[in-house]
This record gives structure tokens, sequence and C-alpha cells, in this order.
């Protein structure tokens, strides 16, 4: 009789269990495979945004605006779609840092053609989002090497030299 309870009590486990991911299965919204052609714009995360952050943006913007094919109404609404901007904007800054400091050591110190530069912001924003393969980042394996370089150290107070003061 005991030997019935016990199979009885393994049989009623399995049920719970299969109960439960029946449950979970279902809880689960279903993912559909979207081409990059017909992105759909995420819902707006925010009604607005403090003067703070949107003074950051513009600045990003002024910086990078050119190469990325967007107005800055755009961009803003981005960062409104986000659902932590602040965290977006501290990526863009660090893009933003980056990109100059690419700049600063380049022995021209200025930005190069408008294609080059479409190029090299890409290649920054996919370092952004993980990317450390030099060959996927469309922009000569060198160059590459020194945009990780630069974003490895981008706003990172330590990697500039510092200047003696004087006695």
């Amino acid at each position: 009789m005991a030997k019935k309870s016990t199979t009885t009590n393994t049989h009623r486990k399995t049920t719970i269990k299969t109960a439960t991911k029946a449950k979970n299965t279902k809880a689960k919204p279903k993912r559909k495979l979207v081409k990059p052609s017909k992105p759909k714009a995420s819902p707006i995360q925010h009604v607005h945004l403090p003067d703070e952050l949107l003074k950051q943006i513009a600045a990003i913007y002024k910086s990078l605006g050119p190469y990325l094919g967007t107005t800055l109404e755009q961009f803003e609404i981005g960062f409104l779609q986000d659902m932590h901007p602040v965290r977006e904007i501290a990526l863009w800054t660090k893009i933003e840092a980056a990109w100059r400091t690419y700049h600063a050591k380049q022995s021209s110190g200025r930005p190069q053609s408008t294609e080059v530069e479409k190029k090299l912001v890409s290649a920054f924003i996919a370092i952004a989002t993980g990317v450390t393969d030099s060959l996927t980042l469309g922009v000569p394996p060198d160059v590459a090497r020194k945009l990780l370089d630069c974003f490895a150290h981008a706003n990172d107070r330590d990697s500039k030299p510092k200047k003696k003061k004087g006695r």
C-alpha cells in the first residue's frame, strides 16, 4: 500500500510540474523575427527629459550628428524611447569621447571625409555594443585597433599624461 501512495505522490508532483511548465510557457510572449529593413519604433518611455540631459544629448549630436543620418529631434526621441536614458547618454558620451580621442591622436586632429567619419562612428557604436573583433568593424584592422584602444580609454582620466607642476 505504501508503494501505491508513493506512486501517487510522484504522479502528483509530475502533474504539478507539467501544469507549471504549461503556465510558464503561456506567459512568455512569442518572439518574432524583425526584418532589418522594417524595424518598429519602440514606445515612448519618458514624456520629457530634464534640461541637463537634453543639453548633453545636443552636445553629443553636435559632434556626431553629421555622421548619424538623423536629425537632432530623431536622436532625442531615441532617448525618450529608452528605458534608461541616463545610461544611454553615458554610453553615447563615451562614444563621443572615444571619437574625440581618436582624432586628437591623429596627425591633423580634424575629422576626415564624411564617408570615413560615418564608418568610424559606426565602428564606435559597434564597439559600444560589445563587438571587439577588429575584422568586423568595417574599417581597416590597424584603424580598428586604434578605435578599440580609444574606446577602452575614453573618459579614463588616468590614460591622459599628467602635467608636472613647477615648484
